[in-house]
């Protein structure tokens, strides 16, 4: 049953994290001319983006608590653990650039979203790796 939990916690952030990604270039539209009267409407547009990100850091959350309280983090390889923890705080940096770029006044806005973007990356890279190393054929772990 642990492993049931932390499998679908896990694989459920993961999806989270596909969505959240894909979110803002499904909502934005190329418009030139004048921003401000725009900038409102896209933070509007932008809600499920944001509250996706906010999900997306509980639930992993949730599930690195888990799993270490079941005590399936000791039978899983060592390397996964740190690759997963690199990614619990990436996402938490990623939160906090989101956070900012709310804002629309502030400052090298255009190099933030890119360390955003450079961060979504470094999560699905960092997941990625996660899961390879210690998915239940890799590491030898057998559901409860």
């Amino acid at each position: 049953m642990n492993f049931l939990v932390s499998s679908i916690s896990g694989w459920f952030a993961a999806l989270l994290v596909l969505a959240t990604l894909t979110l803002p270039y499904t909502i934005r539209r190329r418009v030139t001319g004048p921003r401000p009267p725009l900038a409102g409407r896209y933070r509007a547009r932008m809600q499920a983006h944001y509250w996706i990100g906010f999900t997306i850091l509980a639930i992993v959350l949730f599930h690195t608590i888990f799993t270490a309280a079941a005590g399936m983090a000791f039978r899983a390889r060592t390397m996964g653990i740190v690759l997963a923890i690199a990614a619990l705080a990436v996402v938490v940096t990623q939160v906090m650039f989101g956070l900012k770029l709310r804002r629309p006044e502030i400052v090298g806005r255009i190099g933030l979203r890119r360390l955003h973007l450079g961060a979504m990356v470094a999560i699905v890279v960092l997941t990625g790796a996660h899961v390879l190393l210690n998915s239940p054929l890799a590491s030898g772990l057998r559901a409860d």
